[in-house]
């Protein structure tokens, strides 16, 4: 349906789609250099947010929902499933390689970057 090719990342957390926020990723690390690293991922989601949704959202803050960008209803379920593995296998990936095989990707999504 298009909507990933128009995703957006703003530094540090925040998900945008066409300039309107999505979601957003937390991460909480503990650990030591050269040691093991837990870590503590939270992703949050629009996924289908109600109408009066406005009226508590910081005012002029845009934002949108995954129902709304498709036009059809969205399975939690499947989405929850898709992020994990996608998720997975990021960490993965930054196990073996750290962050640069992500660097050029991150660069390309990045809403600020030349702003």
């Amino acid at each position: 349906c298009g909507v990933t090719e128009n995703i957006q990342v703003k530094w540090p957390n925040d998900i945008f789609y066409f300039d309107k926020k999505l979601g957003g990723i937390l991460i909480e690390a503990l650990g030591e250099v050269n040691d093991k690293i837990f870590a503590v991922i939270g992703i949050g989601l629009n996924i289908a947010m109600p109408k009066q949704a406005n009226e508590q959202i910081s005012e002029g803050q845009k934002w949108t929902d995954l129902t709304s960008i498709t036009q059809i209803p969205i399975s939690r379920n499947h989405i929850t499933a898709s992020l994990l593995e996608q998720t997975i296998k990021a960490i993965e990936k930054f196990e073996k390689f750290g962050f640069e095989p992500f660097f050029e990707q991150w660069r390309s999504l990045d809403v600020t970057y030349q702003r």
